[in-house]
């Protein structure tokens, strides 16, 4: 009886033993994160960042100085072309007027008294009654009087001109968008044109100046759309339209970017002169496209399923080299270039690139792919191998598989009956 006791406590402690090691040796089962290929549209986009401005805005400046007599226009005021904004006292201007004018005037006295001395000694010389030298005295006097004449002209012309400068008015039709002068504040024009206002010319059409990355340039031309947001209406999108790409770099800590001017329309009057822009420009749109994410095209197997398939393709280029004659592969030799990765003529000029997608019994296999446009989530696609719901393979999930079943340590089980 204790013999039959011990053989059975020796199966048992076997039957353990057995057990554990085939669990401990069961090897990992492999999972794989799947996405579907979907059919749909892409919009392929560039990010920038841009300043909202009018489309025509101008400096009005004065070019005389002193003090600012009144002021007839604020913030936001509407203004027409020649209308008076500003007035500058215009009492010193006046007395230096009076003062050319005056010398104007004597100017023209003297010129018509040394034409009638000029005349009487040319008749008086036509009878040699005075000397040579006294005819041409009376000549240089007349030459200088013209001269002093033309030179008092011009100081009045310029008196004239100062005045009329005191009188500060708009060179555009528009919206004053900044002033910077009050009244009895005096305005210094002596090396530069101080700027007083700034005026834009009509704020329902406006611009962006966004700088895009020498990277990014050579997608973006005339015409295209352009979607952007404003921090003061973040759920409101506006649209604009590139009408300009300008070719004169700017490079700022060794970044070369360029200058892109986009219109927009500003009927609402929404936007406001200085905002700041969140630009994405629409370069391209591709609707009901298969397309994948583009984690699916970073994905790896593992190192042993990617030499068995590195085999198989040695075999299949081996394969098409001694059947094909001709050069141009039938279907079935196609199918096997797209598999392997073996590339047809077609694919030679297309950006090509290799998905791996679970076939029959789940099994892992790549597929070569024609590349398009990308969104930077998804991926434009075009292979024979794929289509609409085909399973790609984005990543791999490792799980170990454990017993359910729960046991007591060898000896702590029930007895054993004889």
């Amino acid at each position: 009886m204790k013999k039959r006791r011990i053989w059975w406590i020796f199966i048992a402690v076997g039957a353990g033993i057995v057990l554990v090691v085939s669990i401990m040796k069961k090897p990992k089962k492999i999972s794989y994160n799947t996405v579907k290929v979907e059919r749909g549209e892409i919009i392929s986009m560039i990010s920038a960042t841009g300043t909202v401005n009018p489309v025509t805005s101008v400096d009005v400046g004065s070019q005389v100085s002193g003090i600012i007599q009144e002021v007839f226009v604020d913030f936001n005021s509407e203004v027409k072309k020649g209308q008076v904004i500003a007035q500058i006292d215009p009492t010193p201007f006046r007395a230096k007027l009076e003062q050319a004018d005056a010398n104007l005037t004597k100017a023209k006295i003297a010129v018509e008294d040394a034409k009638r001395t000029l005349d009487r000694n040319m008749e008086l010389f036509s009878k040699n009654l005075i000397a040579q030298s006294e005819k041409d005295a009376a000549q240089t006097a007349y030459d200088n009087a013209v001269a002093q004449l033309k030179q008092a002209q011009a100081s009045y012309d310029l008196a004239l001109s100062d005045l009329r400068n005191t009188t500060i008015t708009s060179p555009i039709s528009g919206v004053v968008v900044s002033r910077n002068i009050n009244a009895g504040q005096t305005v210094a024009a002596s090396f530069s044109a101080p700027t007083l206002f700034t005026i834009a010319r009509d704020l329902r059409e406006m611009q962006i100046e966004a700088n895009i990355d020498e990277g990014n340039i050579g997608r973006v031309k005339r015409g295209q759309k352009a979607i952007f947001t404003v921090d003061a209406f973040p759920e409101q999108t506006f649209t604009g339209e590139i009408s300009q790409v300008r070719i004169a770099p700017q490079i700022v800590q060794r970044v070369v970017t360029y200058t892109v001017v986009i219109k927009v329309n500003n009927d609402e009057l929404l936007l406001k002169p200085g905002m700041t822009a969140n630009i994405n420009i629409i370069t391209d749109h591709k609707s009901d496209i298969l397309k994948v994410p583009n984690a699916a095209f970073r994905f790896k197997p593992p190192e042993n399923i990617r030499q068995q398939w590195l085999q198989m393709a040695q075999k299949s280029e081996n394969f098409i080299q001694k059947t094909n004659k001709s050069g141009q592969p039938n279907v079935a030799q196609r199918r096997i270039q797209n598999i392997t990765g073996i590339k047809p003529p077609e694919f030679k000029q297309a950006p090509v690139s290799t998905l791996w997608i679970l076939s029959n019994g789940k099994k892992l296999r790549p597929v070569r792919v024609k590349t398009g446009i990308t969104d930077g989530l998804f991926t434009e696609v075009e292979s024979e191998d794929i289509s609409e719901g085909t399973e790609v393979v984005t990543g791999i999930n490792t799980a170990k598989t454990v017993s359910t079943r729960t046991s007591l340590p060898f000896g702590m089980g029930p007895p054993v009956r004889p």
